[in-house]
């Protein structure tokens, strides 16, 4: 679902396209089951006004959920990849923006997964890594 969202070829890393789309992996945004049961409980010991209350436990669970999942990211294996590792330093500011959608050629420059001669050549679709228009390596 999060290659569609960014609209990238079926190459791109899971966690490269998890970060694009700026949807988290399922194992970690179950924030939905925890802020249902905590505000179950809250309703059942009469704890402060349910909307407010609600919102604030979503607010935390949210929180949480995105710390867990830049941490995950922060390990050696997944911070060495090209999209992840540009998006760590900046991953709250990425997370919180409301404009800017990814378009296809943007996926494919920011992930290098295009019609790019070093990818081609990797993929076997071209002999050589030359650039198309300037023949320069890439």
């Amino acid at each position: 679902m999060a290659i569609r969202i960014v609209r990238g070829y079926r190459t791109i890393s899971f966690e490269a396209a998890t970060v694009l789309a700026r949807f988290p992996p399922l194992d970690i945004l179950a924030e939905d089951a925890r802020v249902y049961d905590q505000v179950r409980t809250l309703r059942r010991d009469g704890g402060g006004e349910p909307d407010r209350v609600l919102e604030a436990v979503r607010r935390q669970e949210r929180h949480g959920a995105l710390a867990s999942w830049r941490a995950k990211l922060s390990e050696e294996h997944y911070a060495r990849k090209r999209v992840v590792g540009a998006i760590l330093p900046v991953f709250e500011a990425w997370m919180q923006r409301r404009d800017g959608r990814l378009i296809y050629r943007l996926t494919q420059v920011i992930t290098g997964h295009g019609c790019f001669g070093d990818y081609l050549c990797r993929i076997g679709r071209e002999a050589t890594a030359y650039c198309f228009h300037c023949g320069g390596a890439s």
